[in-house]
């Protein structure tokens, strides 16, 4: 009896024993496997570096060339430009003109000058060296007997002057110049003298004379 107790533990030891080495070599085929992706690993990345592409992942999709940039010409600016002044794009306003004054140089007549004047001229009158009045003829009149037709009176011709002191703001002065009834008319020191009265191409004239 004792002795079969002691014989029955022996098998246990004995499949202990076997079981053994099946651990050992269980972690091989790891090892294995390990190894094999290390060198593909190794072998994709040298046939990369070798081909010089960039590997892209699938998700980041294709990679494309940025487009090239159009070709930059260089600004030309012509002489003018360069010496054209910059416009300005405040607006200045340009102050009144004093009474009696104008944008435009008039003719200018003394003593003893003949001038002539057609409707709208505007001429300026000097006396003892200044500037006295502008002188401007305003209309002409002709009362003349019409041919065909018997008049108690012939008539005759004339020009309506109007004189506006020069530099001051006083009421201009109206003249009235006749060929017969009113052949002068005084203007301050000086003196207007109907000389003659015509028309022709340009339109009605009247030749004055300033003493």
């Amino acid at each position: 009896m004792t002795e079969q107790a002691t014989d029955q533990p022996k098998p246990a030891e004995e499949e202990v024993r076997l079981e053994q080495p099946e651990n050992k070599t269980s972690w091989q085929p790891a090892i294995i496997a390990f190894i094999v992706l290390l060198v593909l690993a190794g072998a994709t990345g040298y046939f990369w570096w070798k081909s010089g592409q960039i590997p892209v992942s699938r998700t980041a999709g294709t990679q494309t060339a940025p487009p090239a940039a159009p070709p930059v010409t260089p600004a030309t600016t012509t002489p003018s430009e360069i010496l054209a002044p910059a416009a300005t794009s405040t607006a200045t306003s340009t102050p009144p003109l004093p009474s009696g004054t104008s944008t435009q140089a008039e003719p200018e007549y003394r003593k003893g000058d003949t001038m002539r004047l057609f409707q709208g001229d505007e001429v300026l009158l000097w006396s003892q060296g200044v500037p006295r009045y502008r002188l401007q003829a305003v209309g002409f009149t002709d009362s003349r007997c019409p041919e065909g037709v018997q008049c108690i009176w012939a008539g005759e011709r004339g020009v309506d002057l109007q004189a506006m002191p020069e530099g001051t703001k006083a009421q201009p002065q109206n003249l009235i110049l006749r060929e017969r009834t009113a052949a002068s008319a005084a203007l301050g020191d000086l003196k207007l003298i109907l000389v003659a009265t015509d028309d022709e191409k340009g339109g009605t004239y009247a030749d004055i004379r300033i003493e």
